[in-house]
């Protein structure tokens, strides 16, 4: 999928430089583990709303500036890449869960569908626990380059 995010920066961020495309790929790639699961969620939040800040050369009064790349087009969401993937396997640290569906867009996973079906006879009355899937931004990109479509 990291192909698809690096298409979708050129095309959201024209005329940035490979080097920033690639730090706003790492920022967004980050580990972010160790941070609680409120925290860390602010901050993809934060990034995808107004963007990572990158660095690239200031040709007008040299040495460096400070821009906001951007993620996601909000005022033209059909420019951004939309794919829907079924049954895509996400390996964790502790388990390997398979949610029904996973949408991403421009290359980062967004929505998580999984719809279980209880399939004892209705005579059995233990609730139905649905699979737990919190791995997902755990190396997502790196796990399944053979369905990477882009």
């Amino acid at each position: 999928m990291t192909e698809r995010l690096r298409a979708a920066l050129n095309t959201l961020n024209p005329g940035l430089p490979a080097e920033a495309i690639q730090t706003a790929i790492d920022e967004l790639a980050r580990d972010r583990a160790a941070m609680s699961p409120e925290a860390a969620n602010r901050e993809i939040y934060r990034l995808l709303k107004e963007g990572i800040p990158v660095s690239v050369p200031d040709r007008e009064h040299g040495g460096q500036k400070t821009e906001r790349l951007r993620v996601v087009d909000w005022e033209q969401p059909e420019r951004n890449d939309f794919l829907l993937v079924s049954q895509l396997s996400v390996v964790g640290s502790l388990y390997t869960c398979r949610p029904d569906l996973v949408g991403f867009v421009n290359g980062m996973p967004r929505v998580v569908i999984e719809d279980t079906l209880d399939s004892r006879p209705p005579s059995y009355d233990r609730p139905l626990y649905a699979q737990k899937c919190s791995v997902l931004f755990e190396h997502v990109y790196e796990s399944y380059p053979e369905r990477n479509p882009g």
